[in-house]
């Protein structure tokens, strides 16, 4: 499984969220060419809530999406095939 680097925000009630997702498996992908591209794969988040020293921990499987329609400078960085010999196609985006 990899890991995603966290992402904090804070809310307008002073609460500071912490989120990280962990990938596990491709569902779906395609690529658009220099025009986007779409991915949908398995993996697990983590939500981390914290306010007047106080924190809370919310985890459970998930379904993540990521869907591109920009214009892209350039084909994807990486297209070796990943496991069932679909090429990896976000490599620079991600």
């Amino acid at each position: 499984m990899c890991v995603s680097a966290p992402t904090c925000f804070a809310s307008r009630t002073g609460t500071i969220y912490t989120v990280a997702f962990g990938y596990n498996a491709d569902i779906f992908r395609i690529d658009f060419g220099r025009h986007g591209a779409y991915h949908r794969f398995l993996g697990d988040v983590e939500l981390i809530g914290t306010r007047d020293g106080h924190t809370e921990v919310l985890s459970a499987k998930t379904v993540w999406e990521l869907l591109y329609f920009g214009e892209r400078s350039h084909p994807p960085v990486d297209t070796t095939p990943v496991g069932d010999d679909r090429p990896l196609i976000i490599g620079h985006q991600a």
